[in-house]
């Protein structure tokens, strides 16, 4: 059976970022899949047999239901990273700006590893915190981040991301309910 359907044109120039994908997911449906969980070994730690190896759990997102508005966050949240005085890109940015610095002979450096830190994010305070530093940073000239209203849709769409984070393992389908799964664009923003 045939079904007849009305093609509506829209002004693609016209559309938010977050119709773009949506549309384009549309003619992709076929590609989307529920998110893989895997363990990426951890080969550096120093392992003293093969039972001893760590791991670090990761949720391939790739073509994922919330991959899209994943992305589309990621795109608005990294522009506002960029203007924070407290953000460091990597470990060069640090040594550049302490680099001609003078420093007490009593003052110690010291550098830890934080175990299993994206999973350990409470959902909800992430989403407080990242709210709080949208409306503090309203309308500095970052795309789609001017008012209130673009802070709570935001908001709802990082929510909808970290709450719905369905997974598959072997033929299990779970649910992610605490932290951040590594493997969605927006988790390390």
């Amino acid at each position: 059976q045939h079904v007849r359907t009305t093609a509506i044109l829209l002004p693609w120039d016209s559309l938010t970022a977050i119709a773009k994908f949506v549309l384009q997911l549309e003619y992709t449906i076929e590609l989307v899949r529920i998110s893989v969980f895997y363990i990426l070994p951890k080969m550096h730690k120093g392992h003293k047999t093969l039972n001893d190896i760590k791991g670090r759990p990761i949720v391939s997102c790739v073509n994922s239901p919330t991959s899209a508005a994943s992305k589309y966050v990621d795109i608005i949240l990294q522009e506002l990273v960029k203007i924070l005085a407290t953000n460091l890109k990597d470990s060069n940015s640090l040594l550049l700006k302490l680099q001609g610095q003078k420093f007490d002979p009593n003052i110690w450096f010291l550098t830890a590893d934080v175990t299993a830190l994206y999973p350990s994010i409470n959902i909800q305070d992430g989403l407080d915190m990242v709210k709080k530093l949208c409306n503090e940073n309203i309308d500095k000239g970052i795309p789609n981040l001017s008012n209130t209203n673009d802070v709570e849709h935001i908001i709802d769409i990082m929510s909808k991301v970290l709450e719905q984070n369905y997974v598959e393992f072997g033929d299990r389908t779970l649910l992610q309910i605490q932290g951040t799964a590594m493997g969605t664009p927006l988790a390390v923003v």
